[in-house]
């Protein structure tokens, strides 16, 4: 499976998409789309948002 990146528009379309999606039951069709848009926006923010490990 060949993951996409987003760019920072899609982004934040996702972003006002998974509010749309954000009620979906599990294993439905909008379940899935609000799996798929969740993860595509976790990945973007692992990528451009990263936080550094404290050092105590």
């Amino acid at each position: 499976m060949t993951k996409i990146n987003l760019t920072e528009k899609e982004y934040e379309l996702a972003l006002s998409m998974l509010l749309k999606y954000f009620d979906a039951k599990p294993n439905t069709i909008r379940g899935k789309i609000f799996q798929n848009l969740s993860k595509k926006v976790e990945d973007y923010e692992n990528r451009h948002f990263k936080i550094e490990n404290l050092d105590p």
